[in-house]
Protein backbone atom coordinates (compact mmCIF):
# COMPACT_ATOMS: atom_id res chain seq x y z
CA UNK A 1 0.00 0.00 0.00
CA UNK A 2 1.34 3.40 -0.96
CA UNK A 3 1.61 6.12 1.65
CA UNK A 4 0.38 9.54 0.61
CA UNK A 5 0.55 13.04 2.00
CA UNK A 6 -3.12 13.46 1.14
CA UNK A 7 -4.06 10.39 3.19
CA UNK A 8 -1.88 11.45 6.13
CA UNK A 9 -3.46 14.90 6.09
CA UNK A 10 -7.01 13.51 5.86
CA UNK A 11 -6.30 11.24 8.84
CA UNK A 12 -5.02 14.19 10.89
CA UNK A 13 -1.49 12.77 11.14
CA UNK A 14 0.29 15.79 9.62
CA UNK A 15 0.93 18.91 11.65
CA UNK A 16 -0.18 22.09 9.89
CA UNK A 17 3.42 23.08 9.13
CA UNK A 18 4.24 19.64 7.67
CA UNK A 19 1.09 19.72 5.54
CA UNK A 20 2.14 23.11 4.14
CA UNK A 21 5.55 21.69 3.16
CA UNK A 22 3.81 18.77 1.43
CA UNK A 23 1.52 21.17 -0.43
CA UNK A 24 4.47 23.27 -1.64
CA UNK A 25 6.28 20.13 -2.80
CA UNK A 26 3.25 18.72 -4.63
CA UNK A 27 2.19 21.96 -6.29
CA UNK A 28 5.61 23.42 -7.07
CA UNK A 29 8.05 22.96 -9.90
CA UNK A 30 10.03 20.08 -8.39
CA UNK A 31 10.30 16.97 -10.56
CA UNK A 32 8.09 14.30 -9.00
CA UNK A 33 6.87 16.82 -6.44
CA UNK A 34 3.93 14.61 -5.49
CA UNK A 35 6.35 11.79 -4.65
CA UNK A 36 8.48 14.18 -2.59
CA UNK A 37 5.35 15.33 -0.74
CA UNK A 38 4.49 11.73 0.09
CA UNK A 39 8.06 11.15 1.28
CA UNK A 40 7.98 14.21 3.57
CA UNK A 41 4.64 13.07 5.00
CA UNK A 42 6.05 9.59 5.58
CA UNK A 43 9.20 10.90 7.25
CA UNK A 44 7.39 13.26 9.58
CA UNK A 45 4.71 10.77 10.59
CA UNK A 46 6.38 7.36 10.27
CA UNK A 47 9.89 8.53 11.18
CA UNK A 48 12.33 6.67 8.95
CA UNK A 49 13.40 6.23 5.32
CA UNK A 50 16.39 4.77 3.53
CA UNK A 51 17.10 6.88 0.45
CA UNK A 52 19.42 6.09 -2.44
CA UNK A 53 21.49 8.31 -4.71
CA UNK A 54 18.56 10.62 -5.52
CA UNK A 55 19.28 12.25 -2.17
CA UNK A 56 21.08 15.08 -3.96
CA UNK A 57 17.72 16.09 -5.41
CA UNK A 58 15.45 15.05 -2.53
CA UNK A 59 17.00 16.84 0.44
CA UNK A 60 17.45 20.22 -1.30
CA UNK A 61 13.86 19.99 -2.58
CA UNK A 62 12.67 19.52 1.01
CA UNK A 63 14.57 22.68 1.95
CA UNK A 64 13.16 24.71 -0.92
CA UNK A 65 9.66 23.76 0.26
CA UNK A 66 10.35 25.05 3.78
CA UNK A 67 11.57 21.89 5.50
CA UNK A 68 14.84 21.78 7.38
CA UNK A 69 17.22 18.89 6.84
CA UNK A 70 20.00 18.60 9.40
CA UNK A 71 22.93 16.65 7.99
CA UNK A 72 24.58 14.75 10.82
CA UNK A 73 28.18 13.63 10.72
CA UNK A 74 28.46 9.86 10.34
CA UNK A 75 29.65 9.33 13.91
CA UNK A 76 26.75 11.39 15.31
CA UNK A 77 24.18 9.49 13.26
CA UNK A 78 25.63 6.15 14.32
CA UNK A 79 25.69 7.19 18.00
CA UNK A 80 22.08 8.36 17.75
CA UNK A 81 20.98 5.16 16.02
CA UNK A 82 22.76 2.99 18.56
CA UNK A 83 21.04 4.88 21.38
CA UNK A 84 17.59 4.26 19.89
CA UNK A 85 18.27 0.85 18.35
CA UNK A 86 15.34 -0.78 20.16
CA UNK A 87 12.96 1.67 18.43
CA UNK A 88 14.16 0.91 14.88
CA UNK A 89 11.88 -1.57 13.07
CA UNK A 90 13.45 -5.01 12.56
CA UNK A 91 12.87 -4.82 8.80
CA UNK A 92 15.04 -1.69 8.59
CA UNK A 93 17.73 -3.21 10.81
CA UNK A 94 17.79 -6.29 8.56
CA UNK A 95 18.53 -4.14 5.49
CA UNK A 96 21.20 -2.16 7.38
CA UNK A 97 22.97 -5.40 8.41
CA UNK A 98 23.13 -7.04 4.98
CA UNK A 99 26.55 -8.16 3.82
CA UNK A 100 25.68 -10.17 0.73
CA UNK A 101 26.00 -9.10 -2.91
CA UNK A 102 22.85 -6.99 -2.61
CA UNK A 103 24.60 -4.87 0.00
CA UNK A 104 26.05 -2.73 -2.77
CA UNK A 105 22.52 -1.58 -3.54
CA UNK A 106 21.72 -0.47 0.01
CA UNK A 107 20.85 3.21 0.04
CA UNK A 108 23.67 5.28 1.53
CA UNK A 109 21.43 7.70 3.42
CA UNK A 110 19.12 7.31 6.36
CA UNK A 111 16.65 10.14 6.88
CA UNK A 112 14.83 10.28 10.20
CA UNK A 113 11.89 12.42 11.23
CA UNK A 114 8.99 12.46 13.64
CA UNK A 115 9.09 10.49 16.86
CA UNK A 116 12.32 8.61 16.13
CA UNK A 117 14.18 11.85 15.37
CA UNK A 118 12.92 13.18 18.69
CA UNK A 119 14.47 10.21 20.47
CA UNK A 120 17.78 10.66 18.65
CA UNK A 121 18.14 14.41 19.34
CA UNK A 122 19.54 14.16 22.89
CA UNK A 123 22.21 11.73 21.67
CA UNK A 124 23.49 13.97 18.87
CA UNK A 125 23.62 17.25 20.79
CA UNK A 126 20.79 19.17 19.14
CA UNK A 127 18.71 21.58 21.21
CA UNK A 128 15.14 22.14 22.30
CA UNK A 129 14.25 24.40 19.36
CA UNK A 130 15.15 21.61 16.95
CA UNK A 131 13.03 19.17 18.99
CA UNK A 132 10.07 21.54 18.76
CA UNK A 133 10.46 21.79 15.01
CA UNK A 134 10.77 18.01 14.66
CA UNK A 135 7.45 17.74 16.48
CA UNK A 136 5.88 20.25 14.09
CA UNK A 137 7.05 18.20 11.12
CA UNK A 138 9.45 20.76 9.71
CA UNK A 139 12.81 19.13 10.58
CA UNK A 140 14.33 15.78 9.63
CA UNK A 141 17.80 14.39 10.34
CA UNK A 142 19.94 12.86 7.59
CA UNK A 143 23.17 10.90 7.72
CA UNK A 144 25.04 7.76 6.81
CA UNK A 145 23.71 4.77 8.72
Amino acid sequence: TAYSAEQAHAEGKLAEEAAAICERLASGDEPLGDVLADEWAFLTTQSLALISGVIKHTLPAFGRAGGMVIDLADDKMRAGLEAVRDRIPDTVLDVMKRVDRAAGRIPPWLVVGGELAGYILPHVGLGVMIATNVGRGVVVLAGDP
